[in-house]
């Protein structure tokens, strides 16, 4: 039974419950540590922060903590939170836009890239393990919005959605190994011998 009325219980990747998320009475939100499984006030999170304050998920070492924060901000970034002395590392922010998007390493999840759109979109942080392929990316799909979807368990493969005005979702596998990039299939195909206006 739910007696604390808990939102969110996050767990560990030892499947530990390692802190809460409950509502607040006036209308924001508390943020709690899990300590020998008793609740432990952690962070108030006001009602005007509430969509862009929120715990993440543990790195493989179950350390550190992704954490998204606008507390004290005038737009939202991504955090590392150590979990053991507080300590807050800043990863990545923008200042005009939140942070909007990450991609996670698939066997660290440590953060290789993060992504605001302040009207459009923009990689304000790309790990160097993955520039080479961000770069690709930004040469091949020029004026796209890109989404990295999935990712194979050895990183080698990713399947990214692109789509821009003049063109709905379309979905392309990246070889990092080949540095290649192809079409798999477009999510409007009947769109195909239209021309679309671009975004003005």
């Amino acid at each position: 039974e739910n007696t604390q009325q808990l939102a969110h219980i996050g767990l560990d990747w030892h499947l530990r419950p390692r802190h809460a998320r409950s509502n607040a009475p006036d209308g924001g939100a508390k943020l709690w540590r899990i300590e020998a499984m008793a609740l432990v006030p952690w962070r108030d999170v006001p009602y005007e922060d509430l969509i862009t304050t929120w715990a993440g998920i543990f790195n493989r070492s179950n350390e550190r903590i992704l954490f998204y924060s606008s507390l004290g901000r005038e737009t939202a970034a991504f955090h590392w939170h150590d979990w053991a002395t507080g300590h807050e590392t800043l990863i990545a922010q923008h200042p005009k836009a939140d942070c909007s998007r990450v991609v996670l390493h698939p066997a660290t999840y440590e953060i290789d890239a993060v992504a605001a759109n302040a009207g459009r979109q923009e990689w304000v942080h790309i790990a160097p393990g993955i520039s080479a392929d961000f770069a690709l990316l930004q040469e091949r799909l020029a004026g796209y919005d890109v989404v990295v979807e999935s990712q194979t368990d050895d990183n080698s493969r990713w399947i990214v959605m692109a789509h821009k005005a003049e063109q709905p979702a379309t979905y392309f596998l990246l070889d990092r190994d080949r540095q290649c990039l192809t079409e798999l299939f477009r999510a409007r195909p009947s769109l195909v011998p239209y021309q679309l206006a671009p975004m003005q």
